[in-house]
């Protein structure tokens, strides 16, 4: 079984990147900039999530597949890898927030126990608003996720920790103490259950991909979902997700290359477009030389711009200061 899984860090550069154009394009109006043509994609970008969800149960099912992790170390390799720089551009988004209060067009009013909510991950459960990082929603459902893990992994026997995992995040669906589109780590987790325990079959796997690829693609002009609604995500973008990620472990994996870079740097990408999508338009409508200029045009030219900037991040900030993380907590 290949360890390489080139394909699905190319599929991660496809979610960041359709995260990042479905905020260009409502970033973009409110400029005064929007789109033309590309307004087709209005809406739809927001599945990039869904896919970060499903793959993220999967790789959790992937990296236990030769050995069990104790929960103290399982907890803080996923600290390590997603607090560093979470809590290093949510500083910088107060600083500003503090040094230029109208950056963000949001209240600051409540910013001391907001920054707090933030940092531990609750902003959205203690407070019901997005954290101060606005797109650091995802990772309060990511870090709830892990700590179900490390929690259930204390049974020391991988299908009492999944089993214990499926029935918190099912609780906590059913009683609509969390959005629905959790259980898309739950998909993740089967995925990753069958794809390590079921005799694949290339025939079947091309066939989930295509299969997948259609429904996904056909969201795009059967129905939009708005990017706060969570009800139908699941049906919607959470299944084609599954089946596509199936399909991928199935086919010859990709060489390493732009594709895969940009799935190294997925993460940077991700957390960079609060700062970068803001600054591109402030910056193109003070200096006025992009007058005239096709709007469409403008936005492809916003989203490569974050796509250079998160792996500039990436490449000088996010590698090194994970690694330094993990030397100083996995010391011992």
């Amino acid at each position: 079984m290949s360890k390489t899984l080139n394909n699905l860090q190319a599929l991660r550069a496809f979610a960041a990147l359709n995260v990042v154009l479905f905020h260009i394009i409502g970033t973009s109006a409110s400029y005064g900039f929007g789109v033309d043509h590309l307004k087709i994609f209005e809406g739809w970008g927001s599945n990039g999530v869904d896919i970060f969800f499903v793959l993220s149960g999967f790789i959790m099912v992937y990296i236990q597949r030769d050995k069990i992790i104790s929960p103290a170390t399982f907890i803080i390799d996923r600290l390590t890898r997603i607090a560093p720089l979470y809590y290093l551009l949510t500083g910088l988004a107060l600083a500003l927030t503090y040094a230029l209060p109208s950056i963000f067009r949001g209240d600051i009013s409540d910013i001391q126990i907001h920054s707090f909510a933030s940092i531990f991950f609750l902003s959205q459960a203690f407070l019901g608003k997005m954290p101060v990082l606005f797109d650091g929603w995802t990772l309060e459902y990511e870090m709830l996720f892990y700590l179900s893990i490390s929690i259930g992994l204390f049974f020391r026997i991988k299908k009492l920790t999944y089993l214990f995992v499926t029935l918190v995040i099912s609780f906590l669906v059913i009683f609509n103490l969390i959005q629905a589109v959790a259980l898309e780590f739950l998909l993740g987790l089967f995925l990753g259950a069958l794809y390590l325990n079921v005799k694949t079959n290339n025939k079947i796997q091309l066939a989930s991909f295509i299969i997948g690829l259609i429904w996904f693609i056909s969201t795009l002009f059967v129905f939009r979902l708005d990017g706060g609604i969570f009800t139908q995500r699941v049906i919607a973008y959470g299944i084609p997700s599954f089946l596509i990620i199936y399909g991928l472990l199935g086919t010859n994996q990709i060489q390493q290359g732009v594709l895969t870079k940009l799935g190294d740097a997925s993460y940077s990408i991700y957390l960079i477009q609060v700062f970068s999508i803001s600054a591109f338009y402030k910056f193109i409508g003070s200096i006025g030389i992009f007058d005239g200029l096709p709007h469409d045009f403008l936005a492809i030219l916003c989203l490569i711009s974050t796509a250079i900037g998160g792996c500039l991040l990436y490449e000088l900030v996010e590698k090194h200061l994970t690694k330094w993380t993990r030397k100083i907590c996995f010391r011992a």
